[in-house]
């Protein structure tokens, strides 16, 4: 269970942290 739960949140921060860069990008890409 605690395995689990700390390999969701790892994943969810990646995906973040993923998801923010690609935005970032995409808008100084777009400017």
């Amino acid at each position: 269970m605690t395995a689990l739960f700390a390999m969701t949140a790892l994943f969810a921060m990646t995906a973040l942290f993923a998801m923010t860069a690609l935005v970032r990008g995409y808008r100084a890409g777009s400017r």
